[in-house]
């Protein structure tokens, strides 16, 4: 994880934390994948797909808040 990557990360404790949240809890994921088809014995394609995400979930009032998305500047 770089340092920006956990800066965001903080950011995102810190802003629940100003908004009243008792407890919070800040997810990032990123993956990959590589999707390969054959046709008779021989490969027809090859990709490969890159993602990554932003979850928080708090409490705020004894109740429970989820927010994610999947673009990075969301914050």
């Amino acid at each position: 994880m770089t340092t920006t990557q956990l800066s965001k990360l903080e950011s995102l404790i810190e802003i629940a934390k100003k908004k009243g949240a008792s407890s919070t809890e800040v997810i990032q994921k990123s993956w990959t994948s590589n999707p390969i088809s054959f046709e008779n014995n021989k490969l027809k394609s090859l990709e490969s797909n890159e993602s990554s995400g932003i979850g928080i979930r708090l409490i705020k009032d004894g109740k429970i808040g989820i927010a994610s998305s999947t673009d990075p500047s969301a914050i």
